[in-house]
């Protein structure tokens, strides 16, 4: 049995711009330590046939299926949902490129790093795994299946911290840099339930559309998103990240991480969810942490450093 490649893809955080991403408004968004592998081989075995498997974070073999090679259409499966969106983004591959063509008999291997829980962006770097596997852009195989901004699949891609941006739907990304000093107090929490990016989007799909067509608004979010890409200390990215959260709870009429965790406010203290609201990843810094240990007993806490590749 000879292997024949293996692909890594880092996950990823979204700092800010969470919902306005889809309006062409920059985000913020980085990369992780931990990741995704894609690995396979091409077998001496006789027919067409892909054997998948999927590993978690434990080493534990969580998914199965057999596709076939021919028209990327499952045989046998353990999850027909996941099966089902794995032979999507395999068709749509070789739409992209006709030369993607696998004669044979494969075994495919995808280990994942951290927990699917977590919000850290499984689908996003099978996503981007798939289009290197594939000789694809990823984008344009991200936008085929799951749609959104594309802004998780570019720092999966591009592996690292971005600025990124559509216009004129065409992706644009720059990279950017957070200094770790500012960061060095800064927590991230798990409630280790999941929240679906595309369901969250379009419970307040209408909004969305609404404020994209009222320039003075689209205008005081995007001051906004300049102080934070111009925070140059910790207070004044805190301050910038608190006002966002506050603009888009008041516009999107979304409840905070306050409101959720029955957290009072404080000088100095920061609680803002990371991506999708409700749920996946929350940030947290010292000052809001020490005064309420208790709210994150369940959770598991990393520190931001310690995780985050913030350069």
């Amino acid at each position: 049995m000879i292997q024949t490649g293996t692909y890594y893809s880092p996950g990823k955080v979204m700092l800010a711009g969470e919902y306005f991403a889809v309006n062409g408004l920059e985000s913020f968004a980085l990369p992780i330590k931990y990741g995704q592998k894609l690995s396979f081989w091409l077998t001496a075995n006789e027919g067409h046939t892909i054997r998948w498997s999927s590993k978690d974070y434990d080493g534990n073999t969580w998914f199965s299926a057999e596709i076939n090679t021919y028209d990327f259409l499952e045989k046998t499966t353990n999850n027909a949902t996941v099966s089902g969106r794995i032979c999507e983004l395999l068709q749509e591959a070789r739409k992209l490129n006709p030369n993607f063509t696998l004669e044979g008999h494969y075994l495919v291997e995808t280990e994942l790093e951290f927990n699917q829980l977590f919000g850290l962006g499984s689908s996003s770097t099978l996503v981007s795994l798939i289009a290197l596997w594939a000789g694809v852009q990823p984008f344009d195989l991200q936008a085929k299946v799951f749609g959104g901004s594309g802004y998780d699949v570019a720092v999966c891609y591009i592996q690292k911290p971005l600025i990124y941006w559509k216009k004129n739907n065409i992706p644009n990304w720059a990279i950017w840099d957070l200094e770790p000093s500012i960061s060095q107090n800064w927590f991230l929490c798990f409630p280790g339930r999941k929240v679906n990016s595309r369901n969250s989007i379009d419970m307040v799909q209408v909004k969305l559309d609404d404020i994209k067509k009222d320039p003075i608004m689209t205008a005081q979010l995007d001051h906004v998103l300049q102080q934070i890409k111009g925070a140059k200390s910790t207070m004044a990215m805190e301050m910038a990240l608190e006002i966002w959260q506050a603009f888009i709870s008041q516009n999107l009429e979304l409840p905070t991480t306050y409101d959720d965790l029955d957290i009072k406010r404080m000088p100095g203290g920061l609680c803002k969810y990371l991506g999708a609201w409700g749920g996946d990843v929350i940030l947290v810094n010292k000052t809001i942490f020490e005064s309420n240990k208790e709210k994150f007993d369940d959770m598991e806490v990393v520190p931001w450093n310690e995780i985050v590749i913030n350069q």
